[in-house]
């Protein structure tokens, strides 16, 4: 009679725990799709600049204020059109990584949180601001180069971040031939008339052909947004880097 009455109390005590965790699944699920349709309303926002106020004010008004302090930075070439690109370049780059661990936008599009998907979303965004940048000429080019060097560098330790030891190099270069595929795959899109296109690319090289395409549909709709904004973007804050990608935060 006690073993039975143990095995009773143990099988309860099993099938609680169960539906607590089912309860719990069902919560968070419930507050994901909340999240993610609140996120999408922000799809449907009248495009904008994505310019934003610069960075390192405070450093600069202390330069004007310190006349030997303002001859070192020159001396030193701060203010040189190479550490100009440099520093937006790294501008550019905060910007990107800031939006790719946004959870609003993994909401928004439907977007699982594993390496894959992340680096998809990843070349995305580069793709976007390369291709921002192809209009600004000379200084632009210098800029695309080197965000594109940071961006693989960052890749680089992301990979050795998943715990990759060995043969990380042929994983690299497999990363990199992606990223130039989906980026090909981008600029055919949104040229070809056809509008379903840049979701079908979106669904191969971010969804990786997985899960429900029509999410998909949502993210080219972010895509095609951003692209606007960014070509509303002044020249100046492009190649400042005086950037930040639409916040898709649910606005209390």
């Amino acid at each position: 009679l006690v073993q039975r009455t143990v095995e009773y109390q143990a099988t309860m005590a099993t099938r609680m725990r169960r539906t607590i965790v089912q309860a719990m699944r069902r919560c968070a699920t419930s507050a994901s799709e909340k999240g993610g349709v609140e996120s999408r309303k922000g799809l449907d926002l009248p495009p904008a600049s994505l310019e934003v106020p610069a960075k390192g004010i405070q450093l600069r008004e202390e330069v004007q204020q310190n006349p030997i302090l303002r001859a070192l930075v020159w001396a030193m070439g701060y203010h040189s059109k190479e550490s100009s690109l440099l520093r937006a370049s790294e501008n550019l780059m905060d910007a990107t990584k800031e939006q790719v661990e946004n959870e609003q936008v993994y909401l928004a599009a439907g977007l699982p949180r594993k390496f894959a998907t992340m680096h998809g979303l990843y070349c995305l965004h580069i793709w976007m601001l390369l291709d921002r940048l192809r209009a600004e000429g000379k200084d632009g080019t210098r800029l695309t180069q080197m965000t594109y060097d940071k961006f693989q560098r960052d890749v680089e330790l992301l990979v050795r971040k998943e715990g990759v030891k060995v043969r990380v190099s042929k994983w690299l270069k497999e990363l990199e031939k992606n990223f130039y595929g989906a980026c090909v795959a981008y600029d055919r899109a949104m040229k070809d008339e056809d509008q379903l296109e840049l979701q079908r690319s979106l669904y191969r090289n971010v969804y990786h052909q997985e899960g429900d395409e029509g999410n998909a549909a949502l993210l080219a709709k972010y895509v095609r947004r951003e692209v606007k904004c960014l070509s509303l973007t002044d020249s100046k804050a492009m190649l400042a880097g005086h950037i930040q990608f639409s916040d898709l935060s649910p606005k209390v």
